[in-house]
C-alpha cells in the first residue's frame, strides 16, 4: 500500500550505526520509530540512537513524515555507507539526488512506492549491491526501466502491489490519501485525525455547513463504525 514515509533497514554486523539523519540535515520528518515497536521525537532519536541502536543485529528505521510530505532525497545522503541493506522510498518523493546511495555497496533492496520514477542521476545508485533489484508498483517495470538512468533490464526488477489487501489497510490508505489532500488545501491533517475527522475537514474545505454538515458527519461515522464491524 501507499507509503509517506521513509524506511531503512540496516545491519551493524557489517558496520557501526554511526550516523542520524540529522546529521545529514535536517530532512523535516516528525517522528522515528525504530523496530516497529519504539517511537522518537527527533531530538530524542539523536540523543538515543547511538545505544538503542544496537551493534551485530539488524534494525528497522522508519522516518515518518506527519506534516510536511518529503520529495527530495538530497545529493550524498547515503554516500559510501556500508551498513544499508534496504530502502523504502515513499511515493512523495520526485527527487532523489546525485551519489544519494552511490556506493553503498551492501544496499540490496530498493523499494519505489511512487507509480512514477523519481528523477535520479547517473551515479545515484552507483557501486550498490551487484544483486540489488529494484523494487517498483505493479505494471510499471516497463516505465521504470525506460526512464533516464534506471537499470534498462527487466531482470533488475520486481514488481509489488502498493494497494491494500485487507479492510484495515483500505482504510489506512483513505485516511493517509484524504490528509495528503486536505493539507494541499491548506487545512492542517494526519492520517491519524481518524475517518470522520478528516471527512469533517473535507467538509470544511468543500463549504458544508448548518444542519447539512451535521447530517453529513452522523452519515459518515455511521458508515465508519459499520465498516469497521461494529454496526449492524
Amino acid at each position: 500500500m501507499a507509503n509517506n514515509n521513509l524506511i531503512i533497514y540496516i545491519d551493524t554486523s557489517i558496520d557501526n550505526f554511526y550516523g542520524s539523519m540529522m546529521e545529514w540535515g535536517d530532512m523535516g520528518y516528525t517522528s522515528v520509530i525504530l523496530d516497529d515497536t519504539t517511537t522518537y521525537t527527533p531530538s530524542d532519536w539523536d540523543n538515543n540512537y547511538m545505544t538503542d541502536v544496537t551493534s551485530n543485529a539488524t534494525h528497522k528505521i522508519e522516518y515518518v513524515y506527519s506534516s510536511t510530505p518529503l520529495t527530495t532525497l538530497p545529493t550524498s545522503l547515503f554516500y559510501n555507507i556500508a551498513w544499508l541493506t534496504r530502502v523504502d522510498i515513499p511515493s512523495t518523493v520526485t527527487t532523489i539526488g546525485d551519489s544519494a546511495f552511490e556506493m553503498c555497496n551492501n544496499l540490496v533492496s530498493v523499494y519505489f512506492y511512487n507509480t512514477t520514477p523519481p528523477t535520479i542521476d547517473e551515479f545515484t545508485f552507483d557501486g550498490i549491491d551487484s544483486n540489488y533489484k529494484f523494487y517498483v508498483p505493479t505494471g510499471t517495470i516497463s516505465t521504470y526501466s525506460s526512464a533516464q538512468y534506471y537499470p534498462s533490464s527487466s531482470s533488475n526488477y520486481e514488481e509489488f502491489s502498493i494497494m491494500p489487501t485487507t479492510l484495515n489497510g483500505a482504510l489506512e490508505l483513505l485516511g493517509e490519501t484524504l490528509a495528503t489532500n486536505i493539507t494541499a488545501k491548506g487545512v492542517s491533517a494526519s492520517a491519524s485525525d481518524g475517518l470522520t475527522t478528516l471527512a469533517n475537514k473535507v467538509l470544511q474545505i468543500t463549504g458544508g455547513g448548518g444542519s447539512d454538515c451535521t447530517q453529513y458527519q452522523t452519515q459518515i461515522s455511521n458508515a465508519i463504525t459499520y465498516i469497521n464491524g461494529s454496526g449492524s
